[in-house]
């Protein structure tokens, strides 16, 4: 079972860009894919206007001006596989989330925090995610670079240090180092589902057409069977009580050829008695004798 402690970053590049992540995160626009009637259980540190003001008063002290390709927010995301979140205490998930925080808290410092959220309103119902944005400002200008390093393997050890000083306080593991894999961003997942959904409804439909006839099949089959038993039960039946009457008949032919064998026995032996009696001239049958 994966069990890995999830830590994505994205860079925010304008204004703009800013106030629609503080609007999703704290619910001020419609959210596609949330679950209608539980954002109430969603979790707001601060508030949306708020989090605005904090922002606004944050850029206007800015001695600086920024560039044209400036960073002017971090938003961290932070999450746990969902096969093994789901078998996590809630009180347990809102302790990893806090203490994910706190570790953006302590790399970008307080000053910088400007809104955060826990939300429950996303997937499955038992999981939960949170969001913090933060701007990169120090020393009066937007610099995203002193807090997460340029180009290269920053990424790889802010990973790195996320699992060390909070992933793996929670049993969890970390991600593979140096993987190919990415992130794929939600409206291009969202895209990629409403493409989908049509193709795997109708093959859905298809498939559920084919079980309910495999289904009749093996009904009909299964009294299919059930009548040859039937059949072939009548047919041992008819067969035993054959055999049997058979057997008794030729029980019965063989006694009474039996009894008929005895007979000639012993009339064999009476004409056998009388032919060698018989055969014996008596004493009154015997030729008279001469007298010389």
């Amino acid at each position: 079972m994966k069990k890995f402690a999830i830590m994505r970053s994205e860079k925010v590049k304008s204004v703009e860009e800013l106030t629609n992540r503080l609007k999703h995160n704290y619910r001020m626009t419609e959210v596609v894919n949330a679950v209608p009637g539980r954002e109430g259980l969603n979790e707001y540190f601060g508030g949306f206007t708020a989090a605005c003001e904090r922002a606004k008063s944050a850029l206007s002290r800015l001695v600086k001006k920024p560039r044209k390709n400036a960073v002017y927010a971090v938003e961290f995301v932070f999450d746990i596989s969902p096969e093994y979140q789901a078998g996590m205490a809630r009180k347990t998930q809102e302790q990893y989330l806090l203490a994910s925080f706190r570790w953006v808290q302590g790399m970008f410092g307080k000053e910088n925090v400007i809104g955060a959220s826990i939300h429950h309103d996303e997937g499955d119902d038992v999981c939960a995610h949170g969001h913090i944005l933060v701007l990169p400002v120090k020393d009066g200008s937007l610099n995203c670079a002193s807090f997460m390093g340029g180009v290269g393997n920053n990424m790889s050890l802010l990973q790195s240090d996320f699992y060390d000083k909070v992933g793996r306080n929670f049993g969890l593991e970390r991600g593979v180092k140096n993987s190919k894999s990415t992130h794929v961003d939600l409206k291009e997942y969202r895209k990629k589902v409403n493409h989908s959904l049509p193709l795997l409804e109708r093959d859905e439909k298809k498939l559920r057409l084919e079980i309910d006839s495999l289904v009749e099949k093996k009904r009909l089959l299964t009294d299919e069977i059930q009548a040859c038993s039937d059949d072939l039960n009548e047919v041992n039946i008819f067969c035993r009580t054959a055999l049997e009457a058979r057997l008794k008949a030729r029980w019965q032919r063989e006694v009474a050829m039996n009894g008929s064998i005895r007979c000639i026995d012993d009339v064999v032996e009476v004409d056998e008695y009388d032919r060698v009696n018989i055969s014996k001239p008596t004493l009154s049958q015997s030729s008279p004798r001469r007298i010389r």
